[in-house]
């Protein structure tokens, strides 16, 4: 409404000259100093009109009553201007705060429904609460009285057994857990401890060569070829030695020194050898068990000098092949193994056989067996698959270092890979009909 009226007042101020300001509507805006520059327009537009009745447009003093008029309207004219562009201004602060104002509302049902949602949570704790502390006090209560509502309607029998936990479930999880470890530990043991498992394994850290390797057999396997490629390997070493001394020994018990003697001894007499076996392994003889002779007059007996070497040999089933078991004496002969009586023995055994093997204890525990050993052409080495690798070269290098050994060679017995005669792992292939029952025959012929 005041834009309206300051519009008009403009309009008004362009079209007439003499300035009257009346009525309602331009009391709204107009003020005591707005009124005051109006009244003083006024007065100046009769002041002109009283000059002009003496004077003419032309005077002096009637020009200047016109720049004043002119100037008191202008002036007019820019205060209605400047009010306008004030009411302007706070018409659109106004709109603005109506806009800011509505735009509050818009929110208002989504306030006011979470509102009412927070008032029913804590109306619904609040009962919660109160529950609870009923309840804790009733228990209090119910504490402090000694009173029982509670009778027996039948006396409870005690189990002499456990129910839980159950025996058998314990057992059976012990066992699994046992069996878990001990895999476990059986592999951290393979692969953190050094073993011997194949020839390279000997061929890295010892100067010892390794002059054969024996693959373990089943039950009524044949040894043919392994034996064959090992007498073989001997006699290619040592080809111009008319007669010849094989010493078989090991670090320890149980490598397979008797096995490999016994089987060595059958292999070279197979070759139309005449081979002598001696037992010299007075500790745990096996060589009497092994063949079907009589357990007379032994190795101890000629020590002990109760018969004569040639009383102490007995023929075997097997052509070309005689033995000399340990004999069953139980007189002490050890401290004479050293003497010049085990010289004469190999001498004369030397003239009457091409090959004699002696076969005789641990290394690592006796020393018996160091005296053949110095005095034989071959010396062999039992090595069992699987062993700890340290000790037995350990003890097999001081042997040779210490006794100054010659001619001491590994054999790697009880291998699972199989391999062929020159150590590489055999190409698996069909056989035909014609060499199977080549290799039938052969084993017929040197299973014993």
């Amino acid at each position: 409404m005041q834009l309206n009226v300051l519009e008009n007042m403009s309009d008004y101020l362009r079209r007439n000259r003499e300035v009257k300001f009346s009525g309602p509507e331009y009391g709204t805006v107009i003020d005591q100093l707005f009124t005051e520059s109006v009244a003083k327009h006024n007065a100046k537009i009769r002041e002109r009109d009283e000059l002009l009745k003496k004077y003419t447009a032309e005077n002096d003093r009637v020009k200047n009553i016109d720049t004043e008029i002119a100037q008191h309207k202008a002036y007019l004219i820019e205060s209605v201007n400047n009010t306008r562009r004030k009411l302007l201004s706070k018409e659109d602060d106004i709109y603005a705060a109506i806009d800011d104002q509505r735009s509050s509302f818009k929110g208002l049902p989504e306030k006011e429904s979470t509102l009412q949602e927070l008032n029913r949570n804590y109306f619904l704790f609040e009962k919660v609460y109160n529950f609870l502390i009923e309840k804790r006090t009733e228990a209090i209560i119910t504490q402090q009285v000694n009173v029982s509502f509670n009778r027996i309607l039948e006396t409870a029998l005690i189990p002499e057994t456990a129910v839980m936990p159950r025996t058998d479930v314990v057992w059976g999880i012990a066992l699994m857990l046992g069996l878990i470890l001990g895999v476990m530990l059986a592999y951290f043991r393979h692969y953190t401890l050094p073993s011997v498992n194949t020839p390279e394994d000997l061929m890295t850290d010892s100067s010892i060569p390794v002059i054969g390797q024996i693959q373990k057999f089943k039950v009524n396997e044949s040894v043919y070829k392994a034996f064959n490629a090992l007498a073989a390997r001997i006699y290619m070493n040592h080809a111009q030695q008319a007669s010849m001394v094989i010493t078989v020994t090991s670090t320890r018990k149980g490598e397979g020194k008797s096995f490999v003697a016994t089987q060595l001894a059958r292999t070279l007499a197979a070759q139309d050898k005449k081979v002598i076996l001696l037992d010299l392994n007075s500790h745990d003889p096996m060589i009497a068990s092994s063949f079907d002779v009589r357990n007379g007059f032994g190795v101890k007996d000629i020590y002990a000098q109760n018969c004569t070497l040639q009383d102490a040999i007995q023929i075997t089933s097997i052509p070309n092949l005689d033995v000399v078991t340990a004999g069953e004496s139980d007189q002490m002969v050890e401290h004479l193994m050293a003497t010049n009586r085990t010289r004469d023995i190999i001498s004369e055994l030397r003239t009457q056989y091409d090959v004699v093997i002696i076969d005789t204890p641990e290394v690592g525990e006796f020393i018996e067996a160091i005296p053949f050993m110095k005095w034989s052409d071959l010396n062999l080495y039992v090595v069992r698959a699987e062993t700890g690798k340290n000790e037995l070269v350990e003890n097999a290098e001081m042997v040779k270092e210490e006794y100054r050994l010659q001619e001491v060679y590994y054999v790697l017995n009880a291998m699972k890979e199989k391999r062929n005669h020159t150590g590489y792992i055999k190409p698996a292939k069909r056989k035909s009909v014609n060499e199977r029952s080549y290799q039938a025959r052969l084993s017929n012929l040197f299973m014993w």
